[in-house]
């Protein structure tokens, strides 16, 4: 198994462009989010699934140190809910790896976390 690389540590909020209930856009929202963590917002098409039909997404990623400090200060204090909140704390776990020489195991561990985030997540408690 490859264990080199570059280990990379994004945070990232994706949200439909428009409200489903309302119609209105999330965009004025999402913008605001990204001027509170100090980042730009990256508009993208993605295909939704099939029930909820074809959607645009508003998505920011942080991915400068300066950026991780300020959504680990904001989310340590106003946590997300359900399993966003796991996401993060797995996030914290990359975060503790970042800016030092990785051995092998520590590589390995690093993709075990990443392995069991957002859809690959079975593990909900």
């Amino acid at each position: 198994m490859e264990t080199r690389g570059r280990v990379q540590c994004v945070f990232s909020i994706n949200q439909s462009e428009a409200n489903r209930v309302t119609g209105e856009s999330n965009a004025p929202f999402m913008t605001e989010v990204a001027k509170l963590f100090q980042v730009n917002l990256l508009h993208k098409i993605e295909k939704a699934s099939v029930s909820r039909g074809s959607a645009n997404s508003i998505s920011f990623f942080a991915q400068s140190d300066a950026k991780h400090y300020i959504i680990v200060s904001y989310l340590s204090k106003f946590p997300l809910m359900s399993s966003k909140h796991l996401n993060f704390l797995s996030f914290l776990k990359g975060l503790s790896y970042l800016g030092r020489k990785l051995s092998r195991e520590e590589i390995l561990e690093i993709r075990a976390i990443k392995g069991q985030m957002n859809k690959k997540r079975t593990y909900f408690t």
